[in-house]
């Protein structure tokens, strides 16, 4: 703790919420598989905007585990339906939080005020993912409303903005693997 603060320059290290970063990965996925564009390049994207508020966001790991999402997709041969649980999954990490309604007003701060502790690894959001899909083929879980998109959504500009910004040529040429 102390060495964090210490090798921090004085400032206390702040981690992405899991929500945040579970959305993101979806959102990874999601643009992978709809926009076409190479998923190691749609990670840098999303990492180096977490990065502006979040301390170690890698955007290594937001590929991997995107990849792993769109695997666990294929091994159930989801096809066209793949985005439509990639809607879901990202609709109800974003609204829900264990089942309950996120509260997306709090009594102090925003949203989207990190943590103290890093609270995800790899493993923690592809059983999130998992969860939620067995859920939903199973009747037990909801998927996101008919025409849902994260545009419509309340409360979460930092979110909603990176997640409808267009990706363009340049983007590319700006998000160089030299970047961290």
């Amino acid at each position: 703790m102390l060495s964090n603060l210490l090798s921090s320059g004085g400032k206390m290290a702040v981690y992405c919420p899991q929500w945040v970063y579970a959305a993101c990965i979806g959102l990874t996925a999601r643009d992978f598989l709809v926009k076409d564009i190479p998923i190691d390049l749609v990670a840098r994207r999303y990492s180096k905007a977490l990065l502006e508020k979040y301390d170690e966001v890698n955007p290594i790991e937001i590929s991997s585990i995107a990849e792993d999402i769109i695997r666990i997709l294929a091994e159930v041969e989801a096809g066209s339906d793949a985005t439509k649980y990639l809607d879901g999954f990202i609709y109800n990490t974003i609204n829900f939080d264990n089942g309950k309604i996120r509260n997306r007003k709090p009594l102090l701060g925003s949203i989207f005020d990190g943590e103290r502790d890093r609270n995800y690894e790899e493993r923690g959001i592809i059983k999130m993912f998992k969860s939620y899909m067995y859920s939903l083929r199973s009747d037990l879980s909801k998927p996101s409303p008919s025409g849902w998109k994260i545009d419509d959504e309340k409360d979460i500009d930092f979110l909603r903005d990176l997640a409808t910004e267009e990706f363009t040529i340049f983007d590319a040429i700006s998000l160089k693997p030299s970047d961290k």
